[in-house]
């Protein structure tokens, strides 16, 4: 018979007292030890957090009481003193979880790692005894409102069944494959019955040991087209990493023009070490040397190896290093240069290297994890923490998403075009591009708008400037100690290592799908986008200090920048600049509401894939949707003070770039949820004195704008 059922985020943090009422501590966690058994799933053993003293894990024998209020032991404190314990992990056993820790909060994905939802709490029903048994998780966002004060506080109203909104817990397991998460476990035969497509689908989502045990226990003709299905690089992955008989048999199963080219493809594919005597040898005849330079072919093959592997990763780093050169970038590089000449340009080296140090701590995490950053914030710190940062970084992106559309209006004006026209018009073809098409056909298209930045460079060189101060002010650092000066120090850092961005990278790469495998190219591409965007940054400001500092003149965005370049450096120099502004605007209109779209579907725990049709990821279509609508009916309102909405997005991205760059750290050095690629001493150090500059700048910004 069961009792009612017990949530178990209204029981964690209750008071734990002993017989005597006096109390020992607050409930920290239980402990669940897991099992393939079909018997209930029962709770094992409790922690007992204390002040200034080790936990206690303690047998659920000695819980004579537990309710929703409290917890009442058989024992006093003093008959407990021998199960105090310095380390949770280092008292599980390796077959035993927390529950707070691993399964709240915790991503739920399908067989094929498809997200489906968070678990939101945990459903726990008293048996006789005083035993509790775990019914199964909550998956409604209804448990999210709950948790954050806005839903129903009754715990009486939950009856003790599995309504729509809850899992049961036999049906999950957990994996720690890429981080924790929850997975539904399909039954192998629903796996039987899945088509080629399906199946397609599964194997490019899965690991290449799960994909090839898949393949093998297909017939031949299944295999063969679930191959066909594939993306060819996942297929390659898997044929490579399965026997030659197995191979053989698939391969011999395809259409005859097929079987020729993945013959010929497996032969002939550099960078494979093959055995000696290797039957894919035969597969097609390997190109002979060229007896001029010996080995030289090898060599070439090699070459062309790691740049295709390099252009088949490129894209996250690339695109959100760029896209963080947005009109409110363009603006402050463009003040600072007009303002402070070459002066500051060493502050835009330092967040460049800031930019390639935490964008590449972001790649990291969301290869590792194969989640977002928002996702993990709300699994590590709570539904209270994660909500607030993402209601932050939503208000923080709809103020930037207006100036991307602020842009666009401002460098079609100087072209003659009404900003009622370009503005609806950017917005629908943006909608269009990102909405409509496939992942890497966005992907390509936002790489090709990210080629605009080269007006930048091209009016940097016609702006002709000294060339030797620009070096010395790079190099050598030094500053006005006035508040103005503060003031676009700490905008330089911000536009440049802005909180979406850090988002953006992470989500767009869990979004790609890469792997572990990946991650050495991937730090590349970081590494490029982020000089990218320094190099782009480095022009503006010469261009500006070439000019308008020159002749003393003073600007309030970039638009202004490009009007008054026309008479100083040249009507092509001002047109660049001009046409750089709206492809910049194009390209984080484009990103902006993906950004945000990505945060708010990891939060919910719900599937976030440009690839995936809108009925499987409307929150994200509808997220997308609505951000670029709200963007562009801001900067179209008549008389709205669009100047000062931008101004304060920019100090809230400020403010908000300070806890996101701790809880970046404090994820990254966590070895439960990194394992082998937590950050070391070295790097959390690097981290550390990297946020603590950026600390540093917003606190005297602070007393400054105050005194």
């Amino acid at each position: 018979m069961l009792w009612p059922v017990l949530l178990l985020t209204r029981v964690l943090g209750r008071t734990v007292s002993g017989p005597d009422g006096k109390a020992v501590g607050r409930l920290g966690d239980f402990i669940v030890g897991l099992s393939d058994s079909s018997e209930p799933q029962l709770i094992d053993r409790l922690v007992v957090s204390r002040r200034r003293a080790p936990a206690l894990v303690l047998p659920w024998a000695l819980v004579s009481d537990i309710r929703a209020g409290r917890v009442v032991l058989a024992a006093t404190g003093t008959e407990l003193a021998g199960f105090g314990t310095a380390s949770l992990t280092q008292a599980l056993a390796h077959d035993e979880i927390l529950l707070r820790r691993d399964v709240l909060d915790t991503q739920i994905v399908d067989v094929a790692g498809q997200r489906l939802a968070r678990v939101a709490d945990v459903l726990c029903a008293r048996t006789r005894g005083v035993r509790l048994e775990i019914l199964g998780v909550e998956v409604g966002f209804g448990g999210v409102l709950r948790r954050l004060g806005l839903g129903r506080l009754g715990l009486g109203r939950i009856v003790p069944s599995i309504s729509d909104d809850v899992v049961a817990w036999s049906d999950l397991h957990l994996t720690s494959d890429r981080g924790h998460l929850v997975q539904l476990a399909t039954p192998r035969s629903a796996v039987h019955r899945l088509g080629a497509r399906e199946l397609a689908a599964l194997v490019s989502r899965v690991d290449t040991d799960a994909a090839t045990e898949i393949l093998a226990a297909r017939e031949s003709g299944t295999a063969a087209a679930v191959v066909a299905a594939s993306h060819p690089d996942v297929g390659e992955r898997m044929l490579r990493a399965m026997t030659e008989p197995e191979v053989a048999r698939i391969v011999a199963a395809m259409p005859a023009e097929h079987a020729r080219r993945w013959r010929q493809r497996l032969a002939q594919s550099p960078g494979v070490v093959r055995p000696p005597h290797s039957s894919f040898a035969g597969m097609a005849a390997s190109p002979s040397p060229d007896p001029r330079t010996p080995g030289m072919s090898v060599l070439r093959r090699r070459g062309g190896v790691r740049y295709a592997a390099l252009l088949a990763v490129l894209g996250p780093g690339l695109l959100a290093g760029l896209s963080d050169d947005d009109p409110a970038g363009i603006t402050t590089y463009s003040v600072l240069g007009a303002d402070y000449g070459y002066q500051l340009l060493w502050v835009l080296l330092l967040s460049t290297v800031a930019l390639v140090i935490f964008h590449g701590l972001a790649a990291r995490m969301g290869v590792v994890t194969g989640q977002g950053l928002i996702g993990l914030v709300r699994q590590r710190y709570g539904v209270r923490v994660g909500g607030a940062v993402l209601a932050a970084l939503v208000v923080a992106n709809v103020g930037t998403t207006c100036a991307e559309f602020a842009g666009i209006a401002a460098g079609f004006e100087i072209f003659g075009i009404s900003r009622y026209v370009s503005v609806p018009a950017a917005a629908a073809i943006v909608s269009l591009l990102v909405l409509r098409g496939s992942f890497h056909r966005v992907e390509r298209l936002l790489l090709l708008v990210s080629t605009v930045f080269l007006a930048y460079i091209v009016s940097g060189f016609m702006a002709r400037p000294d060339w030797g101060a620009a070096l010395h002010g790079t190099l050598v650092p030094s500053m006005p100690l006035t508040g103005e000066a503060v003031a676009i120090v700490t905008a330089t850092i911000g536009t440049t290592l802005a909180p979406w961005g850090l988002s953006f990278m992470q989500s767009y790469a869990v979004d790609k799908k890469l792997r572990t495998e990946d991650l050495g190219l991937e730090r590349v591409d970081v590494v490029i986008g982020a000089v990218l965007t320094g190099v782009i940054g480095f022009f503006v400001v010469v261009a500006c200090a070439a000019t308008l500092h020159r002749d003393g003149l003073r600007i309030t965005d970039a638009a202004d920048a490009a009007v008054a370049l026309q008479p100083l450096a040249g009507a092509a120099a001002g047109t660049l600049f001009a046409v750089g502004l709206i492809g910049a605007s194009f390209l984080a209109a484009s990103i902006l509401p993906l950004s945000t779209a990505y945060s708010v579907c990891e939060y919910a725990g719900a599937e976030a894939a440009l690839d995936d049709p809108f009925r499987e990821a409307r929150t994200f279509y509808l997220t997308y949707g609505i951000i670029t609508l709200v963007g562009t009916g801001i900067v179209l309102t008549p008389d709205i003070p669009l100047v000062t909405i931008l101004v304060g997005t920019q100090v809230l991205n400020a403010v908000l770039l300070i806890p996101l760059l701790v809880a970046m750290v404090g994820l990254g050095r966590d070895r439960d949820l990194m394992g082998s690629y937590a950050t070391g001493r070295a790097g959390t150090a690097v981290y550390g004195l990297t946020t603590a500059v950026v600390v540093i700048c917003v606190i005297t910004l602070g007393v400054t704008a105050i005194t």
